[in-house]
């Protein structure tokens, strides 16, 4: 089950992620990493059943006032190797 959370810090966009398994995980083997429009960072394993980690998307585009302008989003990847 993912949880997923965003927020600005100054200019920059920060995306947490933290994804739980039901059955543990081989940490040694099993490595993923979270993408956000170019912005690339690696997850950590917290314990056998849970990932987790942020990625900064610098100087992120903004979308306010909400009616007044185009909508800016995002699109987040988990990838696993």
């Amino acid at each position: 089950m993912p949880d997923l959370a965003s927020r600005l810090e100054h200019d920059d966009g920060v995306v947490s992620l933290t994804l739980r398994f039901v059955h543990p995980r081989d940490a040694v083997v099993c490595r993923a990493t979270l993408k956000c429009g170019a912005a690339v960072s690696s997850l950590q394993w917290c314990d056998a059943y849970a990932l987790t980690g942020n990625v900064r998307v610098l100087n992120a585009k903004r979308w306010w006032p909400h009616a007044h302008d185009e909508l800016t989003l995002y699109t987040c990847d988990v990838a696993t190797r």
